[in-house]
């Protein structure tokens, strides 16, 4: 997941790690951690920059680069956005998906507009230049990009509730067991540590479509 140098993933691994170190009392191991992590972070970026650089020096032209030097430049640059997040929607940004997803919310506010409706009904919604989108067919999976607003959206305020249910359920079990022995308190703190992480990371990605998302989920809670 690191690897696309997104913003929203390194803030997951950072409250995550931050979490883990809290939890097993560990801050000096946590330092060297934290150092290499910011290394990394660092070292990816550089990398990216420095691909990038090498091929405009070569004469080569972007629009037709190979596979390496635009996803360099995608990460690195952050100048485009996903084939699936094309049209007037994308042109939005991030925010204009939160923005369109609460206004959704705000119109059908406790059950939502139902299971995958985002897509077809964002034109409606959209903050500027209302419904003159047009969404292509093939973003078939587009969504707010916000777990809990991709949740309000879809179920609205009892769906939400829920959700928030059910993660309060498994945090609370999972917490009773941690004062079970060594070993249920080091896996208890691993896995806590990574749902607080995808939590995180789910601001600004859809992380619930994601089979880690609930891979760590079921871990915990078993």
């Amino acid at each position: 997941m690191t690897a696309t140098a997104s913003r929203g993933i390194w803030l997951g691994a950072l409250c995550g790690t931050l979490a883990y170190l809290g939890l097993a009392r560990r801050w000096r191991r946590g330092a060297v951690v934290l150092a290499v992590m910011v290394l990394a972070f660092w070292g990816f970026n550089a990398l990216m920059q420095a691909r990038l650089d090498a091929f405009i020096r070569s004469g080569g032209n972007l629009s037709h680069a190979p596979p390496t030097v635009t996803s360099a430049r995608d990460i690195r640059l952050k100048s485009t956005l996903s084939q699936k997040n094309t049209d007037d929607l994308s042109s939005q940004g991030r925010w204009g998906f939160v923005m369109t997803g609460l206004r959704m919310w705000r119109r059908y506010p406790l059950f939502g507009v139902g299971p995958g409706e985002f897509l077809e009904r964002a034109a409606e919604f959209l903050p500027e230049r209302k419904g003159q989108a047009s969404i292509a067919a093939e973003s078939s999976s587009l969504d707010p990009h916000n777990i809990y607003v991709a949740i309000l959206t879809d179920a609205g305020a009892v769906g939400m509730l829920g959700f928030l249910g059910m993660l309060a359920l498994i945090i609370a079990r999972a917490w009773r067991r941690r004062g079970e022995g060594s070993d249920k308190k080091a896996a208890v703190d691993v896995l806590l540590a990574g749902v607080i992480a995808l939590s995180v990371v789910g601001l600004a990605h859809d992380v619930h479509l994601e089979r880690l998302w609930w891979i760590t989920l079921g871990f915990l809670h078993g």
